[in-house]
């Protein structure tokens, strides 16, 4: 009973060290464990991660690391006011929110500044004056947060509502132009003489591996409708799975011709 105690509460020492371990993902993609801490980014200096493995102490600048994780927190690093430094993420979307330390303000190693980050590279300070004006500029490609705006629903305070409200405005406007495509029918003849094939097919009743020669028939429908290039593979097992009858084989000729 005693060892298994023991072996119970070096096991349990163990997950809560691993726990504790932070982790440095490099660009080159290495991960190295350790104990993280940050240097100041004051002036000119190029911001630092020191990482601490028991005796032994590892340097990384800014631009070389692409993620750091400390403890529960993520870490990025983006170009931010003209140099590399990490930025702490607060929340994550299209348009994501990071802190940072601001050179120019901070007095300590404090995360106290905010910048949103689109997914597209574009990114702005949140400031301190004209917060409106500029947050309303950076996210007017979104009509009901400009709205927002308009009617004076934002304030600064407002700054995750503002991000969560962007993004929900971003993935409906997404869905909704990808369900557009997909209801575009490039060559509506075309699908309806499928259809009709189809349909004919069906009423026949007498071709070998029935419902293979419908789903063959749909899957050519979607192609077509979606002007995409219909594979040799599809055409040639279609040919031959109508091949035994004259009537079939010529309609489809005129689908694929």
């Amino acid at each position: 009973m005693t060892r298994t105690f023991l072996l119970f509460g070096l096991l349990l020492t163990s997950i809560l060290g691993f726990s504790q371990t932070d982790v440095v993902i490099t660009l080159q993609g290495d991960s190295i464990t350790g104990k993280a801490s940050i240097t100041s980014n004051k002036g000119n200096a190029i911001q630092t991660v020191i990482l601490k493995n028991g005796r032994e102490k590892q340097q990384f600048k800014a631009y070389e690391v692409k993620i750091l994780l400390r403890g529960d927190k993520v870490y990025h690093t983006y170009k931010l006011n003209g140099k590399y430094q990490l930025g702490l993420l607060v929340k994550e979307g299209y348009l994501s929110i990071y802190k940072f330390m601001d050179s120019e303000t901070a007095s300590s190693n404090e995360f106290s500044s905010s910048v949103l980050i689109k997914k597209d590279g574009s990114q702005l300070m949140v400031p301190n004056i004209g917060f409106k004006k500029h947050v309303e500029n950076f996210l007017n490609d979104c009509e009901t947060v400009a709205k927002g705006f308009e009617k004076n629903t934002y304030k600064k305070s407002d700054l995750e509502k503002i991000v969560d409200d962007y993004n929900d405005c971003i993935n409906k406007n997404t869905k909704s132009l990808n369900s557009q495509k997909a209801e575009i029918n490039l060559q509506p003849d075309k699908v309806d003489k499928i259809d009709v094939l189809i349909k004919a097919i069906k009423e026949d009743g007498n071709l070998p591996e029935l419902d293979s020669i419908l789903e063959m028939l749909n899957d050519l429908k979607s192609k077509v409708k979606e002007g995409t290039k219909i594979p040799t593979y599809l055409q040639n097992a279609l040919h031959d799975s109508l091949k035994s009858n004259e009537k079939f084989t010529k309609q489809l000729n005129q689908i694929l011709e």
